[in-house]
């Protein structure tokens, strides 16, 4: 969880690091606001190349944004949109389908 920030910040890469070094988690899931543009992109090519994430999850797709990012982010990384989210509860959050 970067809460919110939109640079990375190297202590917390270094952290993110040593933590799936020493989970060795099934799936590691990039969560990108699908409002903040290219930021994303960056903040997703910088995470992709140290933590090698399996799945993006576009948040705030029920904003004017629309989500922009999705594709350049899918791109980018090579990896695919999971899930987005529409609210702001769990529930809210559902699997991700390109042809809507």
């Amino acid at each position: 969880d970067t809460a919110g920030r939109l640079h990375i910040d190297e202590e917390l890469m270094r952290e993110l690091e040593t933590v799936k070094q020493e989970l060795k988690p099934h799936e590691i899931l990039f969560i990108a606001d699908g409002m903040t543009g290219q930021d994303a992109v960056n903040a997703a090519k910088q995470f992709q190349e140290r933590l090698e994430f399996d799945g993006v999850v576009l948040t705030k797709m029920d904003g004017d944004a629309r989500g922009g990012a999705a594709l350049s982010i899918r791109a980018v990384t090579g990896r695919p949109i999971k899930f987005m989210s529409v609210g702001e509860k769990m529930d809210a959050i559902e699997a991700f389908h390109p042809d809507r």
